[in-house]
């Protein structure tokens, strides 16, 4: 039997430090939905950890206990799998040939673990005096499928954190780490069965003093660190293998532990031997996680075996796809953000742009937990050096060169470099960054030429952004432009009609049937003048027309009447029209009046009305005319015109309300 007391006090550490962080998940205000199957893994970890101790305190009643073990190790890789693809929030039904193995692996793995006779799978002539179990080809399929299982928890647990962005991976590195270790060391325990056939139960301390440090990684990290509100995964996640990089690795040492067991007999413990690969796998993660560690490896890497720094084409690729992919002002300001913070590695960034002509720049987006400067002044030492210069900033190199309270300020808010952004040989924005991941490194020439050309292809698509809005306004301008025009052209036939009315009022101003005459034109008019007011609070707003049937040959007469033209001569039929009197009354307006223009005095308009096929107005003057090559390329065109003093809008008006009457 081994030692009880050490034995009882790690299963105690393990199982109540597995209850403290249930416990933990429990109480918070609100659960995520994420940590159910946490929660459940953690609780079936413990069971087996229970009963595999009990299996080693009472070896007489091992096919017993086992049983229950054998349905708890079938569930845990399924609970462990739906934890780790709840992280990137993949739905574990998806159509992926990985996850139609994974639920045919956990059925073939819960009806093996309900097989009546445990001994069909597991046997051990000597239990209590060699911890050892043998397993038969059942026991072997079982637990090779719970390996399987635990391998592909393990390389989504890696994606995850791969996925994630570089915010998020300060916060959840050593959570995920810890809960990577405790399925590390459950699938080095179940590996077993690749190289010898058989379970060493021995090795159950090691397992649960990986649980233990499992855990207090995990209580580090959420009382530390935190976790983030919502897990978002970055544009540019790409899959590391480092999982199968570690699996090879500690596979190529247990070769070497076997060697060494070779040669140095039974004291050379296989527990501490493998407690020591899995501690030294931990650092090595730790190692290879941490954002500075690589920023190292690239410098070196350009120092030691490449010409140039960066991949030029791929940040090419991505920074035009990151801009070209912004749907807004606002996430085309945070992806120039982004792009700077990824590719030089610094802890936050902020965008400044000079809006409105002001004589400052403000921030119009900043990812930094420290709030950044709320604005830079153009007449500031800062502003003029880049303006000066032409070059970026480094508070490290150039703080020398900027007044004191600037230096200072970009000191208290954490900032070190600032690159500027020119519109045509003016500063109108500024790219701030702050403080490198890897405070060791010097950034060299290179560097700094990226950061220019970065900041040439923002400036680009930023001033694009800028003049599309101007064209913006200007188009709504052109079509408040195109509305006046209408309406002056309106207001031009009214008081072509008020000119004649004081014209014929010099000699017939006291005849009664002439001042009858006048006061109608005058009404028409004013209540023509307030239509056209209403148009104008309305404009924007569809128009639409008002029919009725009218009398056409009537609305001539009553139309010419306004006008209080002798020169114009109305025949014709009588003809029933579906009109907009309203409208109709500015074409027969436009008609005449151009008429009268074209004629200069001399000889009749004649209108007449009839019915071919349908209402009919004919409309004859005996004026200039127009060329056939205007008739046949300006006319009905808004704005051409052959008089001298016309807006070139009378005949195109015409045409719209007649296509508007169908």
């Amino acid at each position: 039997m081994m030692g009880v007391y050490p034995e009882l006090i790690a299963i105690v550490c393990a199982v109540g430090l597995i209850a403290a962080v249930c416990v933990y998940l429990l109480v918070r205000p609100a659960t995520s939905r994420r940590e159910w199957p946490l929660i459940s893994a953690l609780l079936l970890t413990a069971t087996i950890e229970l009963l595999d101790f009990s299996i080693l305190q009472t070896p007489g009643k091992l096919l017993d206990i086992k049983l229950a073990v054998l349905v708890c190790e079938s569930i845990l890789p399924i609970v462990w799998m739906i934890y780790v693809f709840s992280l990137v929030g993949r739905n574990l039904f998806s159509r992926t040939v990985l996850n139609v193995l994974f639920w045919l692996s956990g059925l073939v793995m819960l009806s093996l673990a309900f097989i009546p006779n445990v001994q069909m799978m597991i046997f051990s002539p000597d239990f209590g005096a060699e911890y050892i179990l043998f397993l038969s080809p059942v026991g072997f399929t079982f637990y090779l499928l719970i390996s399987f299982n635990l391998l592909i928890a393990l390389t989504v647990l890696e994606r995850s954190y791969a996925a994630l962005t570089r915010r998020d991976r300060w916060c959840m590195k050593f959570e995920l780490l810890g809960i990577g270790t405790i399925m590390a060391m459950q699938l080095i325990f179940y590996t077993q069965v690749l190289l010898h056939r058989t379970l060493d139960m021995s090795l159950v301390g090691a397992r649960v003093a990986a649980i233990v440090f499992g855990l207090l990684l995990f209580f580090f990290a959420r009382l530390r660190r935190g976790r983030p509100v919502r897990l978002s995964l970055s544009r540019t996640a790409a899959f590391h293998s480092v999982v199968l990089l570690v699996v090879s690795t500690y596979l190529l040492f247990v070769g070497l532990a076997g060697e060494g067991m070779r040669y140095l007999g039974p004291m050379f413990s296989r527990a501490l031997v493998l407690s020591l690969f899995l501690f030294g796998g931990v650092a090595l993660f730790i190692l290879i996680l941490s954002e500075s560690l690589r920023r190292k490896i690239k410098v070196f890497l350009h120092k030691h075996f490449y010409q140039q720094k960066y991949d030029y084409r791929l940040l090419w690729v991505a920074m035009t796809s990151r801009l070209g992919g912004a749907r807004d002002a606002g996430s085309l300001y945070s992806a120039i953000v982004d792009i700077y913070c990824q590719t030089f590695a610094v802890q936050s960034g902020a965008l400044y742009l000079n809006r409105n002509g002001q004589g400052w720049l403000s921030v119009v987006t900043d990812n930094s937990e420290a709030t950044m400067p709320e604005r830079i002044e153009l007449n500031g030492s800062l502003a003029l050096f880049l303006h000066r210069q032409e070059w970026v900033f480094n508070l490290r190199e150039n703080a020398d060169e900027i007044s004191s309270p600037d230096s200072q300020q970009l000191k208290k808010h954490d900032a070190q470099f600032v690159v500027p952004l020119f519109f045509d040989h003016e500063l109108g924005g500024i790219v701030m960054l702050g403080r490198q991941i890897n405070a060791s490194e010097s950034f060299i020439y290179e560097d700094y030429d990226l950061m220019k050309i970065f900041a040439r292809q923002a400036a680009a698509v930023l001033f694009n952004e800028r003049l599309s809005h101007q064209l913006a306004i200007h188009t709504e301008m052109a079509a408040v432009g195109k509305v006046s025009a209408f309406v002056m052209h309106d207001l031009k036939n009214l008081g072509s009609n008020l000119s004649l009315v004081v014209e014929n009022a010099q000699d017939l101003i006291h005849d009664s049937r002439f001042q009858k005459d006048m006061l109608k034109t005058l009404t028409n008019t004013v209540e023509r003048m307030n239509g056209l007011i209403g148009r104008l609070r309305n404009v924007g707003e569809s128009n639409s027309l008002s029919c009725e049937s009218y009398n056409l040959k009537q609305l001539v007469r009553e139309t010419v009447d306004e006008i209080d033209s002798a020169d114009v001569i109305c025949s014709g039929m009588d003809v029933d029209a579906v009109v907009d009197r309203s409208e109709i009354g500015k074409v027969i307006t436009n008609l005449v009046l151009n008429g009268i223009e074209a004629s200069s005095g001399e000889g009749n308009i004649q209108i007449e009305t009839g019915h071919e096929g349908g209402p009919l107005l004919v409309c004859r003057d005996e004026g200039c005319g127009m060329s056939d090559e205007f008739i046949a390329s300006s006319l009905f065109r808004p704005f051409e015109t052959t008089k001298k003093k016309g807006m070139g809008i009378g005949l195109y008006q015409c045409r719209q309300i007649v296509e508007a009457h169908g």
